[in-house]
């Protein structure tokens, strides 16, 4: 099985971060160790990209509130991928 999870960020602000949230990763990090056949990618950008080419089984976003237009229009764009 294949999870995708998602940081949705606002690409186009000039302040911001290019890491990953340690959020995301402490699930990543509690699903691998109890489901180990699992295979996780987390990303925040090239998401139509990754999409297309891992395919995820499920996809999990993750939004602060100024961000929650983004995390709309990206589970719109997994919907339609699917």
């Amino acid at each position: 099985m294949k999870l995708l999870l998602i940081e949705a960020i606002n690409r186009h602000r000039k302040i911001g971060r290019s890491f990953l949230s340690f959020g995301l990763g402490y699930i990543a990090s509690y699903l691998k160790k109890h489901i180990p056949s699992l295979e996780i990618k987390i990303i925040n950008h090239t998401i139509a990209e990754t999409l297309s080419s891992f395919k995820p089984d499920m996809v999990g976003i993750s939004s602060v509130t100024q961000n929650y237009g983004i995390a709309k229009e990206i589970a719109h764009m997994c919907k339609n991928e699917s």
